[in-house]
C-alpha cells in the first residue's frame, strides 16, 4: 500500500494473464468480462508479497464496497448499462494513475458503464441527427469504422476516448424521446440529462484524460449543460473547450506537414469553438471569448472538403443531406466572423472597457452601423441562399437553417437596443434625430428584426416540425425578449398591434392576430422545460408578463392623472420606446443582466419595482455631463431618477376601465414587488 494509505486497483485476473489478454477485473470487479462471456473461474491476482498486509479495518471497509456495489450492480437500472470495456476502442488513458476510491467514485456515477443495445445505438442516432451537424466535433466516419469493428478501414490501435463518448451520450439525452429515458430507467429526460451530465464530468473531474484534443471535443459538447444552480457553466465549459484545443495547436490548423484529414478536424473543432461563443454570447449576453485580436479571421473557414471524407458514410443521413448540413454550419461560420466585432460592441470585456467619452459614444454607434451593414452582407451570401433551397429538403436542414436566422435576428435585436441606448446618451436633445441613426430608423430595423424572430418562431411549427422537441437550448435564451416585447406590445394595444402594420411589404411580418404569436413563443418554453433545467426562466417570463400589465397600468394612471404631462398614451412598445426610453432601455437591460449573470438579487427586485413605481416623461430625463456618459453611471442615474421620482400615485384613481382583480394585482406589485427572486 503507498504511505498515503490509498490502495491502488488490482491488475489482472490470473486467467486473462495467462491468456495475455485485455482484463477489466480492476475496473469491474470480479468476474471480468471475459471469464464472465467465457464461463471460467475469474481469480483476481494477490496482491505483492512485499506489500504490506492489509488491516481487518481495511478488509472491513473493502468489504462494506463491494457488497455496496454489487448491491448496484444488481439494482433494477443495472441492466440497461454494460462495461465500456466490451468495446475494445475505448480508452482512459490515466486508468492506471486512479486509486481504488477514485474507481468507486465513478462507478458510482456511472462513468464506466454505457447504455445497453439497442438504446445506445438510439443515443447514437439522435446525436449524429441533432448535434453533430452544427458541432462537428467527432470524427464521424471514424467513430462508426471503430464502433462497427470494421476491419478493413479501422486498426486495432485505434482507440476512442471514453470521455468523449459520454459527453456525446449527454449532449444527444436532449432530443431523445421521453419513452426512451424513461426505458433507460429515469423519470424524465432531465433527469437523463443531469445523470449522463455527472458521468461524463466525473470522468473529467479525476483527469482520467491525456489529449488535450480529447478534452477540447469533450468540454464543448459539455457547454450544453445547464442548471438552476448555476447558470454561467456552459460559458465556464466553452474556456476550457477553448484552452485546450489551443494546446492542441487547433487554431494553427492550417500548419505546415499536417495531413488534409487532420487539418480538417482540427479546423472542425476550432470554429466549433468559434460558433459556440458568438451563441453563448447572444444567447447568454456575455463577452466573447475568442475575439478579432485572438485569432486571424481572415483564415480559410470551414468547407465543403472538410466534410468530404465523412459525408458518403453517414448512418443517418444521405450524402445530399449531409451536403446541405455542412452549408448551414459553413453559414454559422460566416456569421460568426460578422459577429464578431458587434459583439465586442454589444458586451465587451472587462480588459476592452472603454471610457464612454462623448467621441467614444459615437464611435460606437458607428461600429453599431457597420456591424449592421456586415451582418446584412452576410445576409444576403449565406442566409438567402439557405431560404432559397428550403423547398424539398430535409426536415433537419430546415431546423438548423431557421436556427442560423434566430442567431442573425437576435443579434440585429440586441445592436438596436443598444443603439437605442447610446443615442439617448449621446445625442438625447436630438433624440428624433441623430446625425448617425435615428430613432424612427432604429424603430425600423428593430421591429423588422422581432418580426422576423416571431416568423422563424412560428416556421419551428409549422415547416421544422419541432413539436417532438428537437429544439436546442439556445433558441428558449433568444426568445426570451421578443416573447416579452410581443407581450408587452399587446397589453399596451387589445386591437391588432402595431408591429404587423410597421413592417415593410419586403420584411417578415408578424402574425395579425398577436395572441396566436404569443402562443408560438410560450410553446417553445414550454417544449424547453421539459427538456431542459429550465424552470427558471419560465418563471421569470412568467412574473416579466405580470410586469407588463403593471406597467401599463401605472402608465394609464400617470397619463390620466397629469394628462398634460404625459399627453399621449404609448399603443405599442415602439412608442413606449420613444416617449419613455429610459424605463423601456433599463427594462431590456434588466433582463439582459438576469441571463448574463444569473443575478436574481434583492438589487434587481428593487430596481424593477422602482421602473414600475416611477414612469417619469421624457422631458425630465436629460443627462448632467455631455462629455462623460459612462455606462454605468447611466444606469446609476436611471435608477436614481426613477427612485426619487415620488410624486406619482400609488393607487389606481381614474383607472376605472381595470377589473377589481387586475387593480388588487397591480397594488400587490406595486406595494410588495418579490419580481424576480424576491
Amino acid at each position: 500500500m503507498p504511505a498515503s494509505g490509498i490502495k491502488r486497483i488490482r491488475g489482472a485476473c490470473s486467467t486473462c494473464r495467462h491468456r495475455k489478454v485485455r482484463c477489466d477485473a480492476a475496473i469491474l470487479d470480479s468476474p471480468c468480462t471475459n471469464c464472465r462471456r467465457n464461463g471460467l473461474f475469474c481469480d483476481t491476482v494477490r496482491p505483492p508479497k512485499d506489500k504490506r498486509p492489509t488491516s481487518s479495518a481495511d478488509t472491513s471497509i473493502t468489504a462494506d464496497i463491494t457488497g455496496h456495489l454489487t448491491a448496484i450492480q444488481t439494482s433494477k437500472n443495472r441492466g440497461r448499462y454494460q462495461p465500456f470495456t466490451n468495446f475494445g476502442f475505448f480508452a482512459i488513458p490515466k486508468l492506471q494513475n486512479l486509486c481504488s476510491e477514485d474507481m468507486i467514485c465513478l462507478k458510482m456515477q456511472k462513468s464506466l458503464y454505457v447504455p445497453e443495445h439497442p438504446v445506445l445505438e438510439s443515443f447514437l442516432r439522435h446525436y449524429f441527427l441533432y448535434v453533430h451537424p452544427c458541432m462537428p466535433v467527432v470524427d464521424e466516419a471514424r467513430f462508426w469504422e471503430m464502433y462497427h469493428g470494421d476491419d478493413e478501414h479501422s486498426s486495432s490501435t485505434q482507440e476512442f476516448s471514453l470521455l468523449l463518448f459520454q459527453t456525446m451520450l449527454f449532449a444527444a439525452s436532449s432530443y431523445i424521446p421521453n419513452e426512451l429515458a424513461k426505458s433507460f430507467g429515469y423519470d424524465s429526460i432531465v433527469a437523463a440529462r443531469n445523470s449522463l451530465y455527472r458521468s461524463a464530468k466525473a470522468l473529467y473531474d479525476f483527469d482520467t484524460e491525456d489529449s488535450s484534443l480529447s478534452i477540447a471535443q469533450a468540454a464543448l459538447l459539455l457547454t450544453y449543460h445547464n442548471s438552476s444552480v448555476n447558470q454561467l457553466t456552459n460559458s465556464t465549459w466553452l474556456s476550457i473547450a477553448i484552452q485546450h484545443a489551443r494546446a492542441s495547436d487547433a487554431h494553427l490548423y492550417d500548419a505546415q506537414n499536417r495531413t488534409h484529414h487532420q487539418i480538417s478536424l482540427l479546423k472542425r473543432i476550432w470554429w466549433s469553438c468559434i460558433v459556440r461563443d458568438r451563441i453563448i454570447a447572444i444567447g447568454m449576453r456575455r463577452p466573447l471569448q475568442i475575439t478579432q485580436h485572438d485569432f486571424d479571421f481572415s483564415k480559410p473557414s470551414i468547407g465543403q472538403a472538410d466534410f468530404e471524407y465523412e459525408n458518403p458514410i453517414s448512418e443517418v443521413y444521405s450524402q445530399l443531406v449531409k451536403e446541405q448540413l455542412c452549408d448551414v454550419f459553413v453559414a454559422q461560420c460566416q456569421l460568426a466572423v460578422a459577429m464578431t466585432n458587434p459583439m465586442s460592441v454589444l458586451y465587451p470585456a472587462i480588459r476592452q472597457k472603454a471610457t464612454n467619452s462623448h467621441g467614444d459614444i459615437s464611435n460606437q454607434l458607428t461600429s453599431c452601423v457597420e456591424g449592421l451593414s456586415n451582418l446584412k452582407t452576410w445576409e444576403l451570401g449565406y442566409l438567402m441562399p439557405l431560404k432559397d433551397r428550403q423547398v424539398n429538403v430535409h426536415a433537419t436542414v430546415k431546423l438548423f437553417a431557421h436556427l442560423t436566422s434566430l442567431y442573425y435576428q437576435s443579434t440585429r435585436v440586441a445592436l438596436c437596443h443598444h443603439m437605442a441606448l447610446l443615442l439617448f446618451v449621446r445625442e438625447e436633445a436630438r433624440w428624433h434625430q441623430s446625425r448617425v441613426m435615428s430613432i424612427r430608423q432604429i424603430k425600423e430595423e428593430l421591429v423588422d428584426a422581432i418580426g422576423a424572430v416571431t416568423a422563424t418562431v412560428r416556421d419551428f411549427f409549422t415547416v421544422c416540425n419541432v413539436s417532438s422537441g428537437h429544439l436546442p437550448l439556445s433558441v428558449l435564451m433568444n426568445i426570451i425578449l421578443p416573447a416579452f416585447l410581443l407581450r408587452l406590445d399587446i397589453q399596451l394595444s387589445p386591437s391588432v398591434p402595431s408591429l404587423g402594420n410597421a413592417h415593410s411589404s419586403q420584411s417578415p411580418k408578424l402574425s395579425r392576430d398577436s395572441n396566436h404569436s404569443l402562443n408560438f413563443y410560450l410553446q417553445i418554453i414550454q417544449i424547453c422545460n421539459t427538456r431542459y433545467d429550465t424552470s427558471y426562466i419560465a418563471d421569470w417570463f412568467e412574473q416579466l408578463i405580470r410586469m407588463a400589465t403593471a406597467v401599463k397600468m401605472r402608465m394609464l394612471s400617470a397619463h390620466t392623472r397629469s394628462p398634460k404631462q404625459f399627453p399621449s398614451f404609448p399603443k405599442s412598445f415602439l412608442d413606449f420606446l420613444e416617449y419613455q426610453p429610459i424605463t423601456y432601455l433599463r427594462l431590456a437591460a434588466t433582463i439582459d443582466n438576469l441571463f448574463a449573470t444569473a443575478n436574481v438579487s434583492l438589487a434587481t427586485t428593487q430596481r424593477l419595482s422602482a421602473l414600475q413605481r416611477g414612469m417619469v416623461p421624457h422631458s425630465g430625463l436629460r443627462c448632467a455631463s455631455s462629455t462623460n456618459h459612462s455606462r454605468h453611471d447611466l444606469v446609476t442615474s436611471l435608477n436614481k431618477q426613477c427612485n426619487d421620482n415620488s410624486d406619482y400615485p400609488t393607487t389606481l384613481e381614474g383607472c376605472d376601465d381595470f377589473t377589481s382583480s387586475q387593480q388588487t394585482d397591480y397594488m400587490y406589485l406595486i406595494n410588495d414587488l418579490p419580481l424576480l427572486g424576491g
